[in-house]
């Protein structure tokens, strides 16, 4: 019964063409990452303000309560935002979708009655 692979010898084929593996990201892989980090952080930050603006304006609740919840909605929205700017397919559509959603929520904020 032979071997279940057959036999290389001592220096097999992969061993012969030593190459060198750099685990170093090129620059342009940095600014994707530093765009969907800004995006991220930095829009996140944008959208979670505003709703935080439109939700306080908009709720029909009392002044202090109000207040209250939609700064617990601005905590929730910042790590979603975040993370769909790195599950976006490229940086430039994670980009255009903070904006959108904070086209969205400053239009919002606005007719609701909220003067910047």
């Amino acid at each position: 019964m032979g071997a279940p692979f057959p036999s290389a010898g001592p220096v097999s084929a992969l061993s012969e063409h030593k190459t060198k593996k750099t685990n170093l990201l090129t620059k342009h892989d940095r600014l994707i990452i530093a765009g969907r980090i800004l995006a991220g952080v930095g829009g996140g930050y944008l959208c979670a303000s505003l709703l935080a603006i439109a939700s306080a304006r908009l709720l029909p609740l009392a002044r202090l309560d109000a207040t209250i919840i939609s700064t617990l909605m601005g905590l929730i929205c910042w790590p979603i935002m975040v993370m769909v700017c790195f599950a976006a397919r490229t940086a430039v559509r994670a980009w255009g979708m903070v904006l959108c959603v904070a086209i969205c929520l400053a239009s919002a904020a606005i007719l609701g009655g909220w003067r910047p």
